[in-house]
């Protein structure tokens, strides 16, 4: 009887191991299998303070979406692709910009729009009209 709240301890850690991981290859940051309000409000303080995320990877799972807008550099329409990430309740929602490394074509080699998408990549700083804000350099992006 005297061992029995060690036993349950051990039972009680070896529970608590995190999901397999669904990114392609070792990420810092690795969302996929996370619970939505972490996932929220992680994105939500990288959207914040991009900085602070620059340079780490990530893997983020999200529906796909994609829309056409003027470059605010050259003011070319430009295709701009993310990920809106919900909160658990779904009342919430926001986007994570992400550029897609490697040549592919829109809309051929790109998954359809609400489409749930796993991203992976790393963090970089966007500079649009004076804002930072988080943008992913995608190396995978994969249908889930």
């Amino acid at each position: 009887m005297k061992y029995l709240p060690a036993f349950l301890m051990l039972i009680f850690l070896t529970a608590c191991g995190s999901a397999p991981s669904a990114a392609a290859f070792p990420v810092d940051m690795d969302l996929t299998n996370a619970n939505a309000n972490i996932v929220y409000s992680t994105v939500y303080n990288l959207k914040e303070d991009p900085a602070s995320g620059s340079g780490k990877t990530m893997a983020l799972t999200g529906q796909f979406t994609s829309y056409e807008a003027p470059s605010a550099v050259t003011g070319k329409p430009m295709r701009f692709c993310s990920l809106l990430i919900e909160d658990s309740t779904k009342c919430c929602s926001q986007s994570v910009e992400f550029i897609w490394n490697g040549e592919h074509s829109f809309p051929g080699d790109y998954p359809a729009s609400g489409a749930e998408v796993t991203v992976t990549g790393t963090c970089s700083v966007s500079s649009d009209h004076g804002y930072d804000t988080l943008l992913i350099l995608a190396d995978d992006v994969s249908i889930r």
